[in-house]
């Protein structure tokens, strides 16, 4: 037996295959086969396709307006002035629910206040869209910035790349072992020089139970933190890389090359000026913290996301319907898909707008006009 021979027995058993348990099975070149030949699917135009195409690599963007910082207080703004609204907190600290509002006749300002309240609720969440399209989502997102095209999910065609489509049909359970496992929390493309900042999300089609989308606060994530260990971590930054999840999309057409951006491992808001959390996994898509040993790294990398993985009070659990446009800033919030849905469809569309460079807490102090805090220790901002 040669030596590679030898080292593969030793990984793996003959004739044994191991369970992916962390591939996002939402990705798949073949997922939408059966849906496409379905004449009869409403949103046939909508599924995803992962075209042969190379786009260049991104250029930083700096300077890129801030529409929340056009606003002193969004709780006596316009949208919540509105004698039809009603709203109601999801939890103490992240997470608004909407209803009674058309997104469509939002103005202006209001859209300013929502970039606002998004700074500092971290999610909200519009109930009862009844004729919210995806241009209209588009045309909401862009409002928050230039609009960013994935470099490798699916989009419904090239001149919809802005457009990312989450789909699985009831043809294909989650394969054996697959689950909505501690591995799936992230931030959306934190290997991006330009992250998203404003997200926005609908389920075109939505299984009648299960497929939730669950939310983690990285404010709440960082005020759990000891203070002995936030002023350590307020003086690191981390590498983000894609290839810890391209390489597991073998099937999938990669259409900007593989890049990579360094972060502040506590980043600044700067429309609340709150320190996050901005870390979520190795097996993801942190890399590692620069300037540590591997091990260490690792560790802390590790810690940090289980505190945003297992803290229930900076959670909260989003049940879909097909009339619900959910938004959040990608900059101070985590997420994680569910997949207990099959055998039902669950069909979605993303819009996201990039924001600036997230910044660091030495860099906040030298350009923000208040010092950075926890949100816990700035209580003037919280309701």
């Amino acid at each position: 037996m040669d030596d590679k021979s030898s080292a593969q027995s030793l990984r793996q058993p003959v004739g044994v295959e191991y369970v992916n348990d962390y591939h996002n099975y939402l990705y798949s070149s073949s997922a939408s086969d059966t849906a496409r030949q379905d004449k009869e699917y409403k949103y046939s135009d909508l599924l995803p396709t992962y075209p042969n195409i190379l786009w260049p690599p991104l250029k930083l963007v700096g300077d890129l307006p801030e529409p929340g910082l056009q606003v002193d207080d969004w709780r006596a703004g316009q949208l919540f002035k509105r004698s039809e609204i009603h709203s109601s907190d999801m939890s103490p600290s992240l997470g608004t629910e909407i209803s009674n509002v058309d997104l469509c006749t939002l103005t202006l300002t209001e859209k300013n206040e929502l970039g606002a309240m998004l700074a500092e609720r971290g999610l909200v969440v519009f109930r009862g869209q009844l004729n919210f399209t995806v241009d209209d989502q588009v045309n909401l997102v862009r409002h928050f910035g230039p609009l960013y095209k994935h470099p490798s999910a699916g989009i419904p065609s090239d001149d919809l790349s802005h457009i990312r489509v989450l789909y699985q049909g009831s043809e294909q359970k989650a394969p054996f072992g697959f689950t909505s496992s501690i591995k799936q929390w992230h931030h959306d493309s934190p290997y991006e020089q330009n992250p998203p900042g404003i997200v926005s999300m609908q389920l075109l089609c939505a299984p009648p139970s299960g497929g939730d989308t669950v939310f983690s606060s990285g404010y709440d994530t960082y005020d759990a933190l000891s203070p002995g260990l936030q002023k350590f971590v307020d003086t690191l930054h981390a590498e983000h890389r894609p290839g810890s999840i391209d390489a597991l999309r073998d099937d999938l057409h990669i259409r900007r090359p593989n890049t990579s951006a360094v972060h502040p491992v506590i980043c600044v808001h700067p429309v609340t000026g709150w320190k996050t959390t901005y870390v979520t996994s190795t097996r993801y898509s942190t890399y590692g913290i620069l300037g540590l040993p591997q091990m260490e790294s690792e560790m802390l990398i590790e810690y940090m996301g289980m505190v945003a993985r297992t803290n229930v009070d900076a959670q909260v659990r989003l049940r879909w319907d097909e009339d619900t446009i959910a938004l959040w800033d990608n900059r101070c919030v985590f997420h994680s898909a569910t997949f207990n849905f099959w055998p039902h469809r669950r069909h979605g569309v993303l819009v996201s707008a990039i924001s600036n460079k997230p910044l660091s807490v030495q860099d906040a102090q030298k350009t923000l006009s208040k010092e950075p805090t926890s949100r816990g220790n700035d209580t003037s901002r919280v309701s």
